[in-house]
């Protein structure tokens, strides 16, 4: 169950990854992809998180 967890949490973020690249360019901001990529594992682990709560709690 970890490693899909995990699993989700890399494929979200690299769905997310063009967009996020191309505004850090666009907007000149001092970030690097990896930079961006240690900022956004709190966001999608809460989002995993909330949805598997959503899951048992709402569905189960």
């Amino acid at each position: 169950m970890a490693f899909f967890g995990c699993l989700f949490i890399v494929i979200n973020m690299m769905e997310h990854a063009p967009v996020a690249v191309t505004t850090i360019h666009k907007n000149k901001l001092p970030m690097s992809f990896i930079s961006f990529l240690k900022a956004a594992i709190p966001f999608a682990t809460a989002q995993l998180l909330l949805a598997v709560a959503h899951v048992l709690l709402v569905l189960g």
